[in-house]
Formats: C-alpha cells, sequence, structure tokens
C-alpha cells in the first residue's frame, strides 16, 4: 500500500475542502519549492520531513540556519517522538562536543577515487581565488591524497588532512610515504617520481611550489573547528560520523544537519554544508555499486542558494540527475529562482517534476514561477496574489503529472504519541571512570590549558584508555537521555544533547589529539 505525504487542502468551486497529497514514492521525482520569508516554506518542508520519517524513509536535512531543524515550538526536532529521536543525529558543529567527520575519508564508501574528489571540492570550497587555474597545486594535493590513503590502506590505519601537511612539509616524510605506496596507486607514484626528480634540481628542492598547497591545508589546520572537526582520523571510531552507516543502516534513520550560519560563519557554513552534501552524494553512488537494498530517502536542502556555490550547484545536479535510481529524493527550498546560477536553474527545472510555490517576492519571481510550472492554468499576476500559508502546487500522482492547482497548506503538525520504545531500563552506570571525572572537574574548574597539555603527554595507553572511558560515559548519558525524557525536558536540548554524546567527544580531546600527532 502507497504512503502519502499530505500537503494541505484545496477549496473547490463549489466551496467543498479537498485534502491534497501525493504517495511518497513519487518524491522520486524530486521537488522544488519556493516562498518569501513568513510564506510558509520552513513549516510545509518541516511537515514533508516528519511524515516521511513516519513512513519509513531516511530523511536528511541539510539547512544553513537552524531555524527549521531547532526551533524551539516549530522546528523539525521539537515534534519528534521518542522512538524517532532514538534514530535521529542532530549535527552541532557549534558544540563544545563537536563530532568528528574526517575530511580525507568522507567519501570512501563510493570509492577512493570518490573520497579524493570529495576532498578536493572541500579543500576548494575553503578558497576558491584562482583554484580552478592552480592546475599545478590540484595535481600536488590530488596526488599526496592517493598515496597517503595507499599506504593507509596498506598500514590498516586512516589518512588524514593533518598526514597531509605533514607530507607536504617534510620531505623524508613524504619520500617514505611514495616509496610504500602500493601498486593501486601507481600513477600517484609514477607523478613523485617525476616531480621528485624535477624538484631535486630545482633550487630549494620545490619548496616554493609546496608553499602553495600549504596554504590551503593551513588553512583548516588553523581554524579550531575545522582542525577539530575535520582534519584528524577518528580519535574514537565508534562516534565518529560515517554518513554512509547513517544512511544504509538496518533501520530508517533521520539526519539533522542545522548549519547555524550566525554561529559558524559563512565560510564554515560553505565547507560543512559542501562536505556533508559530498557524502551524502557519495553514499547514494555507492549503492548503485554495491548492490544494497534502495531504502527511500529523502534529502531536503532548504534555502539552498545560501551555499550553491560552484561546487555545491554541481553536486546538486548530480544529485537531481542521478539520485532517482538509487531510491533518493531530493527536495530543494529557494526564496526565489533568480537566486540560483544560471546553469542550475535550468537543471532544477529540468529534473524537479514537482513544484510548490508559496508567496512570491516581486513580479520577476512570478514569472520565474510560471515558467517553471509551464501551464497556462498559471499566470504572474496570480501569483503576486498567492495568500500566506497557500501557494500553487503541480505534482506527480502515480508517476501522472497533474494539473497545477491553487491550495491551503498545512498546520504544523504535532508530535505523534510515543511508541513507548525509549522506556528501557538504563543499566547500571559504568565502572571505573574516576580519572575521567577529575579530569571535567579540572575542566569545570577552568584549568583547560593544562588538562590539554596533561593529555599531549600522557603514554598512548593511557590517552587511549581515558578516550574509552568518556565513550562509556557517552554510551550510558545517551541511554538515560532517551529513557528519562523527564531528566531534560525541552525536546531541542534533550536531542542536541543526546546526539553530542552519541557522536562527539569534549573538544579537549581532540586539541590533544593534534598535538600529540603533530609532535610524533
Amino acid at each position: 500500500m502507497d504512503k502519502w505525504i499530505a500537503w494541505g487542502h484545496h477549496t473547490s468551486s463549489s466551496g467543498e475542502r479537498l485534502p491534497v497529497g501525493q504517495p511518497l514514492a513519487d518524491l522520486t521525482t524530486h521537488m522544488l519549492v519556493s516562498g518569501t520569508t513568513g510564506s510558509g516554506k520552513s513549516t510545509l518542508l518541516r511537515n514533508l520531513a516528519l511524515q516521511a520519517a513516519d513512513a519509513g524513509a531516511t530523511v536528511i536535512v541539510i539547512e544553513p540556519h537552524g531555524d527549521l531543524v531547532l526551533h524551539p515550538k516549530e522546528g523539525i526536532v521539537a515534534a519528534l517522538t521518542d522512538d524517532q529521536l532514538r534514530r535521529t543525529t542532530v549535527v552541532d558543529l557549534a558544540s563544545d562536543w563537536p563530532p568528528q567527520m574526517n575530511l580525507v575519508t568522507s567519501g570512501i564508501e563510493a570509492g577512493r577515487s570518490a573520497a579524493v574528489a570529495a576532498a578536493m571540492n572541500t579543500i576548494r570550497t575553503m578558497d576558491d581565488a584562482s583554484y580552478s587555474v592552480a592546475i599545478q597545486m590540484r595535481s600536488i594535493l590530488e596526488n599526496a591524497l592517493y598515496v597517503l590513503m595507499s599506504r593507509a590502506a596498506q598500514a590498516g590505519a586512516e589518512t588524514s588532512l593533518l598526514e597531509l601537511q605533514k607530507f607536504l612539509e617534510e620531505a623524508t616524510y613524504r619520500e617514505q610515504t611514495i616509496r610504500r605506496a602500493r601498486a593501486d596507486a601507481l600513477e600517484a607514484k609514477r607523478f613523485w617520481d617525476r616531480t621528485l626528480l624535477e624538484w631535486s634540481e630545482r633550487k630549494g628542492g620545490g619548496a616554493d611550489i609546496l608553499a602553495v598547497p600549504l596554504r590551503r591545508t593551513s588553512q583548516f589546520l588553523r581554524d579550531d573547528r575545522f582542525r577539530r572537526s575535520l582534519a584528524l582520523p577518528a580519535l574514537a571510531p565508534e562516534l565518529a560520523l560515517n554518513i554512509g552507516d547513517l544512511m544504509d543502516g538496518a533501520e530508517a534513520r533521520i539526519l539533522l544537519v542545522p548549519l547555524q550560519g550566525p554561529l559558524l560563519g559563512e565560510t564554515a557554513k560553505r565547507v560543512f554544508g559542501t562536505l556533508f552534501l559530498q557524502a551524502v552524494t557519495n553514499t547514494l553512488l555507492a549503492r548503485g555499486s554495491s548492490g544494497k537494498a534502495r531504502r527511500q530517502t529523502v534529502i531536503i536542502i532548504d534555502e539552498f542558494p545560501d551555499f550553491a556555490g560552484e561546487d555545491m550547484g554541481e553536486l546538486v545536479k548530480v544529485l537531481l540527475a542521478q539520485a532517482r535510481k538509487f531510491g533518493a529524493s531530493v527536495i530543494l527550498g529557494v526564496q526565489f529562482l533568480a537566486q540560483l546560477p544560471r546553469d542550475v536553474q535550468d537543471e532544477v527545472r529540468a529534473n524537479c517534476n514537482n513544484k510548490i510555490a508559496l508567496a512570491t517576492q516581486d513580479e520577476v519571481d512570478a514569472k520565474a514561477v510560471v515558467k517553471a510550472m509551464a501551464s497556462p492554468l498559471v499566470k504572474a499576476i496570480d501569483v503576486q496574489n498567492i495568500e500566506r500559508w497557500h501557494g500553487y502546487a503541480r505534482l506527480r500522482v502515480k508517476q501522472a503529472p497533474q494539473p497545477p492547482f491553487y491550495f491551503a497548506t498545512l498546520a504544523p503538525l504535532p508530535a505523534l504519541p510515543s511508541s513507548g520504545h525509549a522506556s528501557r531500563p538504563v543499566g547500571r552506570p559504568p565502572q571505573g571512570l574516576a580519572a575521567l571525572a577529575e579530569l571535567h572537574a579540572r575542566v569545570a574548574n577552568g584549568e583547560v590549558g593544562a588538562v590539554v597539555e596533561e593529555l599531549t603527554t600522557r603514554p598512548n595507553e593511557q590517552f587511549a584508555a581515558l578516550v574509552e572511558q568518556q565513550v562509556r560515559a557517552n554510551r550510558y548519558s545517551a541511554q538515560k537521555l532517551l529513557s528519562r525524557p523527564d531528566l531534560m525536558p525541552d525536546p531541542v536540548a534533550r536531542a542536541l544533547a543526546i546526539s553530542r554524546t552519541k557522536h562527539g567527544l569534549p573538544w579537549w580531546f581532540y586539541e590533544a589529539q593534534y598535538r600529540r600527532l603533530r609532535e610524533k
């Protein structure tokens, strides 16, 4: 039996209220939702996310500001049931317990070439200036990543942006890495054999050439957020944010990525947004080569033009053109179409067969909506007069295109009753955490600098033991919050706390990890 998404109601000429909806499966032909601030677009997308999750789809929401996900009353998180919350990850990049997502290996599910391309796209997003013409720099970075990944695979380890920095800085380490890389990186090895031979005859041994890619990678290591979340190998692999595992696990998951631009800043918003969408894209592409079952995945990207730079635009074009065959629906939210680059506009119009237009900004926007609807039944004057919480829709139902119609959108959906799944006994608190508790007490007492220094100099076994203690403490905290909602009644704060303990560690652990690796 088809699972349907309700959009609202249409009032017929006789005054009859008719429910409006479509099968969830028809969203695989993608959707464009446009509407200015205050039009009801966020509420419509919120209702879609909640209904898709309740219908058993994996739901991913990437949005630039945070309100769609985190608004205390009207955000997605505020309406999640306890069972949905158990399956939800809220990525809080502004947290003091940030998640780790290794930039270099985030796309590895789709193969090494995809992982290298994902890393290069993210590096480009950090600073797009002159990137397209910096051919030599790109060749150095790409071939360095290939030999680093080959060496890491041979050692059963995980390479990282920090290792890339070391490769570019230290000639001895660079030569060792090239020598130990396997035949699966043969072309990259040959590139470096030729390059090092050329540099041997050059004053400075190529240091002036390496300074350019070093400036790119150093940008990530200088910034606290990027260094801790993106530049290091996973300190606790069981906590690392693995998009492939979240999307293709045993049960449908909800992945919410509020980029919180006002807190993170524009650069961080673009970098993290590109990386997450690249990881989602690579996971979907990997489905095609792995033969995995294709659970429907609904990918909602709100205020898409806010991070639709060249790379983000290209990623969305790939998604729109390819995602349907991998069981994915792409839902793009925009304030008005003119925000998008021309080629992305054309791709959106051609590949989004479902369109909903709420209130528009001006006559130019209204004409763009008319062009997107592609029907003589929708006129610019009518679009300019759309009421709040109303809009025009042109949908597909059972794969058949329907004529456009005017409708009223649904009010914000309330949370469904809890299934009771989360009311399980928590069990006994973990034992043997005295050393960890002492560290947290010292940090609370303002001694964080001394704690980082101490963790940096501890023997490997002791440092690993403290990380393991934190992982056990995290696991218990998440179970307790899931089983005892009364401990943290605010649903948004509770969801953030659960996700933090499922996927994050205190930032000072990451800082100590960075220093330990740097001083190796």
